[in-house]
């Protein structure tokens, strides 16, 4: 299959706004990834995240999705970035039906590429110590442990930081 990933924001078409909120809220409250993908486990909401697509260039936020040939939406990653401080993957996450297909490390390459067009040195990403599908693609691609904090999510869970030097 061939994946495509392009960038989603609040200039996007409507059609693309409306299919990338729907699959954000499927993909990230679902269950299995809310646990990896929140502090809180709280579900995110519409208006949070129609909030949070105005606001994500005075942010520094971006969002990538990953489609199919029919655009259809099947992984979503966010990034942040800010000369003072980093370049840091906020989430990624891909729809369980297509797992284990590379989408998961081109959202990531896709992270890493934009932070290295950015000028960046490295990268950074926080993964909860039991996301052990994270940790597999965060270390395969040679990201390094950096700091761990203790019980950070609502049930006690660690977060471990991973950062990666760019070239």
């Amino acid at each position: 299959m061939n994946f495509k990933v392009k960038q989603i924001g609040a200039e996007s078409e409507k059609v693309d706004i409306d299919r990338f909120i729907d699959t954000f809220l499927k993909l990230f409250n679902d269950e299995q990834n809310l646990l990896f993908l929140s502090f809180t486990n709280i579900p995110f909401t519409r208006e949070i995240l129609q909030n949070w697509l105005i606001e994500a260039r005075q942010s520094g936020v971006e969002y990538y999705v990953a489609c199919e040939q029919a655009d259809n939406i099947v992984g979503i990653t966010s990034v942040r970035f800010s000369p003072v401080e980093s370049f840091e993957i906020l989430a990624l996450v891909v729809d369980n039906r297509y797992r284990n297909l590379g989408i998961g490390c081109l959202l990531l390459d896709t992270a890493i590429n934009e932070a290295t067009e950015k000028g960046f040195k490295s990268i950074e990403v926080a993964v909860f110590a039991d996301n052990k599908n994270m940790l597999s693609i965060v270390i395969k691609n040679y990201f390094k442990p950096v700091k761990i904090e203790y019980r950070k999510r609502y049930d006690g869970e660690d977060i471990v930081y991973f950062k990666k030097y760019l070239k």
